[in-house]
């Protein structure tokens, strides 16, 4: 029942999904684009894209360990690992990445802060090998 209210407001308001869907995209892709920290797996390309991006971090940077602290310390839930396709995203990125996806019910600005709070994080969290023989 919600999802048909939310649905009636989008075609109340004359914006349709699909534009909602690549204005997000272009506000991930694009932000992930700009930050030298991070690169996007897969083609920049918003075209017919939904908002999702997955993010291969700095290497060394702990991927798990930067989803975990975006959930508990800034309120992103995102997902991190191999996505069930480890040989492919072994591949194609060198190991675990980021994956990031907005939907109807997200704006520009939380991708945005998002973006902000992945920086403010890897701009303090060092790659796992450079920790670890600091200690």
């Amino acid at each position: 029942m919600l999802a048909a209210q939310g649905f009636d407001a989008f075609a109340q308001v004359g914006v349709g999904i699909e534009e909602v869907q690549a204005e997000l995209a272009t506000a991930l892709v694009g932000g992930a684009l700009i930050r030298s920290r991070v690169r996007l797996v897969g083609p920049p390309d918003v075209t017919d894209r939904i908002s999702l991006v997955s993010l291969r971090l700095e290497h060394g940077v702990p991927t798990g360990e930067v989803a975990r602290m975006l959930s508990d310390s800034y309120g992103f839930m995102v997902r991190s690992g191999h996505m069930c396709s480890q040989p492919l995203v072994t591949d194609l990125a060198g190991g675990e990445i980021l994956r990031v996806s907005a939907y109807l019910y997200n704006e520009v600005s939380e991708i945005e802060a998002f973006y902000e709070s992945l920086d403010e994080l890897l701009s303090w969290i060092g790659p796992a090998a450079v920790v670890a023989t600091r200690r």
